[in-house]
């Protein structure tokens, strides 16, 4: 009997701290419409690219995701998400590694052109003991669409 109620509690907090796949979006002509007058917090100039990391499931709510721009130093790091959240950062036009720190590091190559806004979407998956996650590119609608629809994350000040 100890054992069921272990396992069983086991699948609950596994249940509460994962969560799997993309959010679906509505079709991309109501997604249009919903962005009609919308501007993003931040966009690129003629000598420099704008990244926009989403996460719009609300899945493994407990965990944070970081994020890191070329290295997994913590002097590379920008940010975190937690669930229905986005941030973002300026980016030097050039080829660049990002990084999704949960349980795993998943990481994506992105090619930044001047005046580009690039956006991922981090994607939580279940874990041994945390979430783990990946990184999908998404196109310039969803994207904007996500973070219209998107609390702002926690940005990493530098300072």
């Amino acid at each position: 009997m100890k054992r069921v109620i272990g396992l069983l509690f086991l699948f609950i907090v596994a249940g509460l701290l994962t969560g799997c796949g993309s959010v679906t979006v509505p079709p991309s002509n109501v997604m249009k419409t919903d962005l009609q007058g919308f501007t993003l917090p931040l966009t690129p100039d003629e000598n420099q690219a704008v990244l926009y990391v989403v996460r719009p499931s609300s899945g493994a709510p407990v965990v944070s995701f970081d994020v890191y721009i070329d290295s997994q130093e913590k002097s590379d790091m920008i940010g975190h998400n937690d669930t229905k959240e986005y941030i973002y950062t300026v980016l030097s036009p050039g080829h660049h590694t990002i990084y999704s720190k949960a349980e795993n590091w998943a990481k994506i190559e992105i090619e930044a052109k001047p005046n580009q806004t690039v956006f991922l979407e981090q994607i939580p998956k279940i874990g041994i003991l945390f979430a783990r996650n990946e990184l999908k590119q998404l196109d310039e609608l969803e994207g904007t669409y996500h973070v219209k629809h998107l609390e702002l994350g926690t940005l990493d000040s530098k300072e």
